[in-house]
């Protein structure tokens, strides 16, 4: 539903020019920022715009009426001289043929600059088209603005279409025909649902309105006057060749093909990582995924893996990073590679701080944990051995966020910037502390705070395991889920990195399908706007539930999980680190992405998982059909001496 720049062909139209409208009503305005100053394109006069008298999001809009009835094509907002608070940021369009039938033609989002934006209005058949239905009234709805506390206003609006008189009168003509046409079916398939099938016959005779396709004519034959089921299946594998089924199949969820890999090793079958958790993985260049530490059930580990995604090897790159000046041994930590530098960066460990406490002799110097918050790099190097580096001995010292677990890294690699959200602060203190939002600049090699904790003056709630993702085209980070002090969070915010404000986007995902909590990995697929969040499994399975949820933010969407070897499903491994790992935030498993082989990949407490979306093919349809005519046969077959039509009709 979103429009974009994208659609250009649109406005190759000759008849589209700017079209004259007036402002004809508004959910009201606070002085001076009158309704009809949107008119006006006076970028340098700071009171050039309509601004609502009461923030409510949803609830404010403005309705602007156009001098003729027209096909609208785009809406242009032109802003402010310079960034502002009050700038739109999310919104909506609405049109109608009059202020009490409007219908939704887009959602979307507006930049913090002063640069004007053009967004297009498409026909629900393809972004390339305009729309089909002509519109008098446009709806501007805004839904929040840059500043989280300030209203949202609007400058000044362009709106271009086509008002050709003659150009309209044809679309309303053709209109008016496809409502009488299909008004016309609608009787007659009630007609035939009544069994009224001559009174049908002579309608479509009489109109030449057909009923339906004739193959769905013969498919209600067949099974509803016939209760021919054979008969039945074959109609249906001729629907499914004429493409009968390729709308509904777009539309259908598709699959969470899981396969679990048995990889080789370079040096051997019995080199190759050992069952942990608390472990991390990054995919760095070449489609090589890397791993490192994690716990196996008695110790932490230090070891650091290479897995080659091509040919499917895994390559042991250090017994112990500790010795190569790398990170020690541990457990909770992050990692993020930065392909404009060819790094890995590690941060955060879990340190267990009661077991620390008992270690010391004086408990009451057991106020802070004695293992500082190091930060380290592995850097790729094309013509010489890659290396460890430790770029802080103590990240708090440096300004940094204290040592953390149960937080989420992302880099931004086009600013060189590493931003860390949320987990818990390791110290000996009676009620959990929470880390805000850092920056790490990687070529100034400084930390910054962006915000700290809600109750430490901060706009949100820091958490742990909660998703965290990065949007590059606008950026921005996205934070959901979580937990903390034991409660399960069910909101989503928007993080704005150019001026570090935070939004909520849904003040509860319990609005949605989905239930809130620890979300143990979240990947961003960018080139759809997808968000995917891997969650611990509650039953005995052995692959993660996934959630998806789109662009519009409007569902999530749960994927149905299949595995190509159906016996794994249920045979689940004891996990053998739980009890010595049991404190750990970062779970069984973490997740990496492969936009080449577009797969994902799994790395937990069972070795190394694959993971492909699949959508439902043709065959399937044709299975559940066959599946649902068969059933009906033998219900039907179990009812005796009846003369009823099948239960379809």
């Amino acid at each position: 539903m979103a429009g974009s720049q994208r659609a250009s062909t649109i406005s190759d139209d000759p008849l589209i020019h700017t079209l004259e409208y007036t402002v004809v009503g508004a959910s009201s305005h606070a002085n001076p920022y009158r309704p009809e100053r949107i008119l006006e394109d006076n970028p340098n006069d700071p009171a050039s715009r309509w601004s609502a008298e009461v923030k409510s999001p949803g609830k404010t809009w403005i309705v602007l009426k156009l001098k003729f009835p027209s096909l609208l094509a785009s809406i242009t907002f032109r802003k402010y001289y310079k960034p502002h608070p009050c700038n739109l940021n999310e919104f909506e369009v609405w049109t109608g043929s009059s202020q009490d039938r409007f219908q939704i033609q887009l959602r979307d989002k507006l930049k913090d600059n002063d640069e004007a934006e053009i967004f297009f209005l498409h026909n629900e058949e393809g972004s390339h088209s305009l729309p089909s239905v002509p519109c008098q009234f446009v709806k501007i709805v805004p839904l929040s603005s840059h500043a989280p506390k300030f209203n949202a206003s609007i400058w000044n609006v362009v709106l271009r279409g086509i008002d050709d008189a003659g150009r309209i009168q044809e679309l309303n003509t053709a209109l008016q025909e496809t409502k009488e046409r299909e008004s016309m079916r609608i009787v007659m398939k009630f007609l035939r649902q009544r069994g009224l099938e001559d009174a049908t016959s002579r309608i479509q005779k009489a109109t030449r309105v057909p009923l339906e396709d004739p193959v769905m004519s013969r498919l209600y034959s067949t099974v509803v006057n016939d209760m021919d089921y054979e008969a039945a299946e074959l109609v249906v594998e001729d629907i499914a060749a004429k493409g009968g089924f390729s709308s509904c199949l777009r539309s259908s969820n598709p699959r969470a093909l899981w396969r679990k890999l048995d990889p080789a090793s370079k040096t051997g079958t019995s080199s190759i990582p050992c069952p942990r958790r608390g472990h991390a993985i990054v995919l760095g260049p070449n489609q090589h995924i890397y791993l490192l530490g994690g716990c196996n059930g008695t110790t932490e580990l230090s070891d650091f893996w290479r897995f080659d995604i091509v040919t499917q090897q895994w390559h042991l790159i250090s017994a112990d990073t500790h010795k190569e000046s790398g990170p020690g041994a541990r457990a909770g930590h992050t990692m993020n590679f930065d392909p404009r530098t060819g790094s890995i960066f590690v941060f955060g460990r879990h340190v267990d701080v009661n077991r620390c406490s008992e270690m010391k002799k004086d408990a009451e110097q057991a106020s802070d944990v004695s293992v500082p918050p190091d930060f380290f790099r592995y850097t790729h190097c094309r013509y010489k051995k890659a290396t460890w580096e430790r770029l802080s001995m103590d990240t708090l010292a440096d300004g940094g966020p204290g040592l953390l677990s149960g937080h989420r890294t992302v880099i931004d690699s086009d600013s060189q910037m590493l931003y860390v959200f949320g987990g818990k602060i390791s110290a000996k203190q009676r009620a959990p502390i929470y880390s805000g939002l850092y920056r790490y600049d990687i070529a100034a090699r400084t930390w910054k705070m962006i915000f700290d904790d809600k109750i430490r003056g901060g706009p949100l709630l820091s958490r742990t395991d909660h998703g965290l993702v990065f949007d590059s085209s606008v950026r921005t980070l996205c934070t959901f889920g979580g937990t903390r002090d034991g409660a399960q969070l069910a909101d989503i915010w928007t993080i704005r990195l150019s001026s570090g404000e935070a939004s909520p986007a849904i003040e509860s995902m319990s609005k949605l399908p989905m239930a809130p909590g620890v979300c143990q990995a979240s990947i961003l697929h960018g080139d759809i706007g997808e968000i995917r969040v891997f969650v611990p499994p509650r039953s005995a399975s052995r692959v993660p539930s996934v959630w998806s949820l789109g662009d519009s933010w409007e569902t999530w969407r749960v994927l149905e999980t299949e595995v190509e070897d159906a016996t794994l499903l249920s045979t689940r491994p004891t996990d053998s680190s739980q009890s010595a790992c049991k404190g750990i935030q970062q779970g069984t498993f973490d997740v990496v992405y492969d936009g080449e082989s577009n797969r994902h990949y799994l790395f937990g407490n069972d070795g190394l998982w694959s993971m492909n979306l699949r959508s439902p093919s043709s065959d399937e349809a044709i299975r559940k059909c066959r599946f649902i005519l068969r059933k009906q046969r033998q219900a039907v077959s179990d009812v005796p001496h009846t003369n009823a039509k099948s239960d379809f009709a």
